[in-house]
This record gives C-alpha cells, sequence and structure tokens, in this order.
C-alpha cells in the first residue's frame, strides 16, 4: 500500500518519541477505489511492517471518509481527525469525524464506536441541529486540525458549512476517551467567535489551557472553558494584517 496513486494523498504526519514516522491520508488503487490510511515508517524511511497489516492500517467507512490531521498521544495512541460523508441525506451530510488507532496500528474499540467518533453539531445552533447525536443534521463539517491539552483531551479546529453556504467556524474538545467535554463552550463546542471568523485552521494550547485560533488574518483566544478571552488584545482577537492560517507558541 502507497500513497502513490492518482486518487492518494499525505493529509498530516507526525514523528513518535522513537523516530518513526506517522503518516495519515487516503489510498488509491488502480481502481480509483479510495481508503483512509495510517502508515508508519522507520527512521530511515523503510515501511514499518510491524504496524497495522505489514505497515499500514486502512479503515473504509462507507460512503466517504476524509482525514485532515494526526495527534500522538502520550501513551502511543494516534488520533485522527477530518470527515465522515453521508449521501443518505439531501442535502449532502459530512459530519466531524475522529478516530483513534492503537500503537500497533489497528483501531481503539475502546473509543467511540469500535474506534470511530463522528459528531453532528450546527453553528449558530438551531432547532433541528442542537443535538451533536443527530446523524440527519444537515450541513458539512470537518476538523482541519487537531492538539492535545495536556491532560490529553482532544481539540479540533475546523468549520462548518450550512445548507444555504454559510460557513461558521468550529472549535470542539472532547475528553480522552472520545466523549465531547460538556463543560467545553455549548455542548463540546465553542459557541461565540469574533466577527470575520470563517474557518478555523489552526488551533495551540498555552501552557495555562488557554487556546488560540488562527484564521486569515485573524488570532483569538479562548479560555479554557471555551468561552471568548476578552483579556486578549482587548476584546478576544486581533488582525494580525497578514496570512495567518498556521501558528505555532514558542
Amino acid at each position: 500500500m502507497t500513497f502513490g496513486g492518482a486518487s492518494s494523498r499525505v493529509a498530516d504526519m507526525r514523528i513518535q518519541p522513537d523516530g518513526r514516522i506517522v503518516v495519515a491520508g487516503i489510498a488509491g488503487d488502480a481502481n480509483g477505489a479510495r481508503t483512509f490510511a495510517l502508515v508508519r515508517y522507520e527512521i530511515d524511511g523503510t515501511l514499518d511492517r510491524s504496524f497495522g497489516e505489514d505497515g499500514a492500517a486502512q479503515t473504509s467507512i462507507a460512503p466517504g471518509l476524509l482525514p485532515a490531521a494526526v495527534v500522538l498521544q502520550t501513551d502511543g495512541r494516534i488520533v485522527v481527525v477530518g470527515s465522515a460523508f453521508s449521501t443518505t441525506f439531501v442535502p449532502r451530510t459530512a459530519h466531524f469525524l475522529l478516530a483513534r488507532y492503537l500503537p500497533v496500528g489497528v483501531l481503539d474499540t475502546s473509543f467511540g464506536l469500535d474506534g470511530i467518533v463522528t459528531f453532528a453539531s450546527h453553528y449558530p445552533p438551531d432547532e433541528e441541529c442542537v443535538d451533536h447525536r443527530d446523524e440527519e443534521c444537515p450541513g458539512e463539517r470537518s476538523f482541519g486540525h487537531v492538539v492535545l491539552s495536556s491532560d490529553q483531551k482532544i481539540v479540533a479546529g475546523g468549520s462548518v458549512a450550512g445548507v444555504l453556504l454559510d460557513v461558521y467556524p468550529a472549535i470542539a474538545r472532547f475528553t480522552a476517551n472520545s466523549a465531547p467535554d460538556l463543560g467545553f463552550g455549548r455542548g463540546g463546542l465553542v459557541n461565540e467567535f469574533p466577527p470575520g471568523f470563517v474557518s478555523v485552521g489552526t488551533v495551540a494550547i498555552r501552557p495555562d489551557g488557554k487556546i488560540l485560533a488562527a484564521m486569515t488574518s485573524f488570532l483569538s483566544q479562548f479560555t479554557i472553558d471555551g468561552r471568548l478571552d476578552r483579556d486578549f488584545a482587548g476584546q478576544g482577537w486581533l488582525d494580525t494584517a497578514i496570512s495567518s492560517a498556521v501558528l505555532a507558541l514558542q
């Protein structure tokens, strides 16, 4: 299994403490069939054949799964976030996706449902889309970045596209074992963003637990419990005047 086909792409990678390289993406074959794949390489670039099945862990979620980012927990488990698409409902629906794998490259069945979590919530919430467990909640959701807090909670950022093509940012926090963190924002999601935020490109966590989020030229900060931190730049956000879809803390 490789990422070399025309329908293949690498989404993200991380380096383990032992130097081995974990790569997440879409793997395609000669017939155009695609699966989500995790591949692990040794330090010298050779395939780590002890991982998954002969070096790769492949997961199919019908009708579609789009991985976007990966993070390594301190115990070696691998968390992947992205989108899970459904064509069952009209308009097309995509749910936030989380998947977790054991260090040996198999889905961690103690996480969510057999290793997979889908999360369908809309911002701003409306009467039909309040419950994140509502599988018929329309809209296209995608996580594009993920980090871990010091207590191993999963913080992911991305966007929600509504049925009228209105796009809203999203930041969600989950416990280490997949449950939405109900002490964060509203139902596990931040529900207050600065004007102009459309999609969260990158999230980072400060040593004090506060969360920074970047999107286009905006940089915003949120409290540990998911509220806009108005002590940051006097209002909770600042315009950097540069494209700031990616950020890092020194």
